[in-house]
């Protein structure tokens, strides 16, 4: 803010003069600037009746109808400081800048207040919006885990092409609220519910590898999953159980299976080359509970009419 001249605190005492006239005619004549005639009369008038002095008329247009450039003599301003009851121009002078000065000051605390008024409703909205999105988050993220999607998956013997019913297939299931345990049905198939659209599945069973399913819902909610036998697990189990029918069923199996004249091959390790094997060599290998059947790793199988006609394993170091 500017500071206060000498000729705005003059325009200061003009307007209490106007005041002060007001009050003694009982009415208001609007601005002291805009007095004519009579109006100038009546206020020379009252000044020398209160004052003992008064101001001429040239004296008024001067300095109160036109734009003064500096003060009138100080007489004269000690004259209408003491038709407002101002005890001097210089007391006068100092009171209006003493008032001015705390006005501005009071003025600045008004702002400070409004801007820490307004920070603080900045702050506060910012907190109140980071706690409703917290909120809106939140309830999000239960109301999807409350909207689960039904799902069924039908475990299948890849050699058998038949729904393993004889086994238990125990699986983990893994989804938007954690790992949870299941078990396939006497059906050989599992119902369940997932928390995401997209769940993983690990299958287990006693003579089968394990086998890991991505099941993607956007895309699918039903099923048909093959698992390779685990040759090694069930061979061990037919000799150290002496299970000697199931291991001659397990034979025939592998022969009705296998084509006659089926291409077997062993991919050797370091890319040196392939094994080939005939269909009762690789039944052998299949049948007989060896570390490197333990090992072994089917690459890629063909089928012609349900029947293996090339077969690709290799043997895991």
């Amino acid at each position: 803010m500017e500071s206060t001249t000498d000729i705005d605190l003059f325009k200061k005492l003009l307007h209490y003069v106007e005041d002060e006239y007001a009050q003694f005619i009982d009415h208001g004549l609007g601005e002291i600037k805009e007095w004519k005639g009579q109006e100038i009369i009546g206020f020379q008038d009252h000044l020398r009746s209160k004052t003992g002095s008064t101001v001429s008329e040239k004296w008024f247009y001067t300095y109160v109808k036109n734009q003064p450039e500096k003060l009138p003599r100080v007489d004269i301003l000690n004259l209408l400081c003491t038709y407002i009851d101002a005890h001097s121009w210089s007391a006068f002078a100092k009171a209006e800048k003493e008032t001015i000065k705390a006005a501005v000051e009071h003025s600045h605390q008004l702002e400070k207040k409004e801007s820490r008024k307004e920070n603080w409703n900045h702050l506060f909205k910012s907190i109140a919006g980071f706690v409703i999105m917290a909120c809106i988050y939140a309830g999000y993220n239960w109301w999807q885990s409350t909207q689960k999607t039904a799902f069924s998956i039908c475990f299948y013997d890849q050699d058998r092409k038949s729904l393993i019913t004889d086994l238990s297939v125990e699986l983990v299931l893994i989804d938007g609220m954690g790992k949870t345990y299941h078990k396939a049905d006497s059906t050989g198939c599992f119902h369940g519910e997932a928390a995401s659209n997209k769940i993983t599945l690990i299958a287990r069973s006693s003579f089968h590898k394990n086998d890991t399913l991505i099941m993607d819902f956007d895309q699918s909610i039903s099923r048909d999953q093959y698992l390779q036998t685990d040759d090694y697990a069930l061979m061990l189990d037919y000799y150290s159980n002496n299970k000697v029918t199931a291991y001659k069923k397990r034979r025939e199996q592998l022969d009705k299976l296998i084509e006659d004249n089926a291409i077997i091959m062993e991919v050797l390790p370091h890319s040196i080359g392939v094994t080939l094997y005939d269909k009762e060599d690789f039944i052998n290998k299949l049948t007989t509970p060896t570390n490197s059947l333990k090992r072994l790793q089917i690459i890629d199988t063909k089928y012609q009419n349900e029947k293996i006609t090339k077969l690709k394993f290799k043997i895991a170091r």
